[in-house]
């Protein structure tokens, strides 16, 4: 499959245990956070669960979404599914949840994982924040003070979008200082929440059309049904 290998971002135990703290209590807290947690986690249940330490493993979570590990691997190698790397094993966050939700509603709708892929891969060749990131990358570095200006100014946009997803997710009183690791998670998140509901809309749309097809059908077949019973 022509799919690049998903590499996930790294948390030394210390800090993974401090997001996790931070995270909790904002759970406990913010309203905002904890309605948000509570539809990506599908349950009260589940969503504790991710606020307590050690975290959710890679057992816990094929047992929550009901997968094999196997699978679970297989996706995250996709990148369909995007948990923390911390001391190398894999630690999930309510939003994988959906992650792996979605692909099981796309597979019943019958793409194959190669086209779940590349979907995921067009919708993210169109998104600002990376958009951005990427031309930071492909910049030289050695192209003067117009060059170095025009660096600048492309991160400073990286920063104002990131803080404007941060700024949404925390919409409350309560929102995390930009300087701590939280925010730095918070933005993230907001990204992947935006993929969702766009993968969401689509399957919404997908199955919509299937809807009116079969009602077609069945509206043809009432017809021959009621043909047939005429020609009793």
């Amino acid at each position: 499959m022509a799919a690049d290998t998903f590499l996930p971002p790294k948390f030394s135990k210390a800090r993974f245990e401090s997001i996790l703290r931070e995270q909790a209590k904002v759970f406990r807290q913010n309203l905002n956070f904890r309605n948000a947690m509570l539809a990506l986690a599908g349950s009260d249940e589940n969503a504790q669960a991710f606020f307590q330490l050690p975290g959710v493993g890679i057992g816990a979570f094929a047992k929550m979404v009901n997968l094999p590990v196997s699978t679970v691997r297989h996706y995250i190698r996709l990148g369909l599914i995007e948990p923390w790397e911390v001391e190398g094993r894999y630690r999930f966050q309510p939003v994988n949840v959906r992650q792996a939700q979605t692909v099981r509603m796309w597979r019943e709708l019958g793409m194959s994982l190669e086209e779940i892929v590349r979907r995921k891969q067009k919708q993210r060749q169109t998104d600002p924040t990376l958009i951005l990131k990427d031309l930071i990358q492909k910049v030289p570095h050695d192209t003067g003070q117009t060059g170095a200006l025009g660096i600048a100014l492309v991160r400073q946009e990286v920063k104002n979008h990131e803080l404007h997803m941060h700024t949404d997710i925390w919409s409350g009183n309560q929102l995390p200082d930009p300087n701590t690791q939280i925010a730095e998670e918070a933005a993230r998140l907001r990204e992947i929440m935006h993929e969702l509901r766009e993968e969401y809309r689509a399957v919404r749309e997908r199955l919509e059309k299937k809807k009116l097809e079969i009602e077609e059908r069945i509206s043809q077949v009432r017809l021959i049904e009621d043909e047939l019973y005429k020609g009793v």
